[in-house]
């Protein structure tokens, strides 16, 4: 209906791409947020709205400092892949940098991973995870875009360091 008011009709399978795939309550929704900046500025085009509306220091620090375990997880979710978990939907913040099991909790919980299959098992939460959008998918392709910068970095640093060591 808002978009047959507004008249961008024709932008619903692209904001379906970019906004949906958050599950609430058993329904899949769009990010309102995201959803309404859209309509309000459809001249500009798509873009992370809900992704740039905060600070992502947190999750970028705990997924940067992750092992490489978690960083090949990771890179099975940006192929479009899903991943299974153990999820602790109480965890609280004290606990999120405890283990990178908590991680994935706690990005189920601030919407930057959602549960497409959900099983209770011996009262422990077992969650099939996936990015739930384009928008959410940007966030993570720009962080390992951050980690290769980083790398080469240090590589350089590292050659600096033997040229000066060598002379």
């Amino acid at each position: 209906e808002l978009l047959k008011y507004y008249d961008l009709n024709d932008k619903s399978e692209e904001i379906k791409k970019w906004y949906n795939g958050y599950i609430f309550g058993g329904e899949v929704i769009y990010n309102p947020w995201s959803v309404l900046n859209y309509i309000d500025n459809h001249a500009s085009g798509f873009m992370p709205y809900w992704i740039n509306s905060s600070s992502n220091d947190l999750i970028k620090k705990l997924l940067l400092k992750g092992d490489n375990n978690m960083k090949l997880e990771l890179e099975e979710l940006i192929e479009g892949k899903s991943i299974n978990k153990v999820i602790d939907d109480n965890i609280v913040m004290s606990e999120v940098e405890d283990s990178n099991e908590n991680i994935w909790s706690f990005l189920l919980m601030s919407g930057y991973l959602k549960a497409v299959k959900t099983e209770n098992v011996e009262g422990l939460l077992n969650c099939e995870l996936k990015i739930p959008n384009k928008e959410v998918l940007i966030f993570y392709n720009n962080l390992i875009k951050k980690w290769f910068l980083e790398t080469m970095t240090n590589q350089k640093y590292k050659l600096m360091l033997e040229t000066l060591i060598s002379g």
